[in-house]
């Protein structure tokens, strides 16, 4: 049941942006699910088998405590899965010749929302747990900001390198702060006495859930721009 709402959830934030969309150059749905069944399938096999061999190196080097948090956080999981995410909707768009940013936008985004399915799937063991994170949408709107900014660095190639970067470098960054509270947060639960350090982590995964709503709220202002652009009639040359 918790998969089942997750699922309807998360596809509140997907399926709205590709019916609003313009008809001019319209990208045609089944690249859609095949960014949605590579980041389903593929992507979270080979993210899983690739994040094993980072565990064994974390073990190797024994790391523990707040090292280990940011070494699972930031190279296990956030660089692993962004990676692959990336080279998944590069694929895709290479195969659908998008033109428009909101092609690019839903390519990517059907990557991080296949890769998000897989993961709640697995993970999802509750109602209040589904909703939550369908709401949030973690994967999906980092992708569909990757797609945003690789769209602005495309339609400016060979300069524009500056959103590439943005395209890598803020998911990256925002999956590591988002699986670093996670992962410390799942420890401090289990004490029976909070430290310094611990109140203090628990106060910024506040604040870092008010930064990241500000991020779907941004985001999704440059997504329904990027529909109103596509539904706008092409001007006469």
């Amino acid at each position: 049941m918790a998969t089942v709402l997750f699922f309807i959830f998360s596809l509140i934030w997907y399926l709205p942006l590709y019916f609003r969309q313009g008809k001019t150059d319209k990208l045609p749905f089944k690249y859609c699910l095949l960014a949605i069944f590579l980041g389903m399938v593929p992507v979270f096999i080979v993210s899983v088998a690739v994040q094993v061999l980072w565990g064994l190196l974390c073990s190797r080097l024994g790391l523990a405590g707040w090292a280990k948090y940011v070494f699972d956080a930031f190279l296990t999981a956030a660089l692993t899965e962004e990676l692959f995410k990336y080279a998944a909707a590069l694929f895709v768009i290479k195969k659908a010749n998008p033109k428009r940013m909101i092609d690019y936008a839903l390519l990517f985004g059907g990557v991080g929302l296949g890769f998000g399915l897989t993961e709640s799937a697995i993970g999802v063991t509750n109602v209040a747990n589904a909703i939550f994170s369908s709401i949030m949408a973690f994967h999906l709107f980092w992708q569909y900001f990757m797609g945003l900014e690789y769209y602005e660095y495309k339609k400016r190639a060979p300069g524009g390198k500056i959103h590439l970067v943005l395209a890598l470098l803020v998911p990256f960054l925002m999956h590591g702060m988002n699986d670093f509270f996670a992962f410390s947060l799942t420890d401090i639960m289990k004490l029976k006495q909070l430290d310094d350090l611990s109140a203090i982590t628990i106060l910024g995964a506040l604040v870092w859930i008010v930064v990241f709503l500000v991020f779907i709220i941004y985001t999704l202002i440059r997504l329904n721009r990027a529909v109103k652009e596509s539904r706008e009639k092409p001007k006469v040359q």
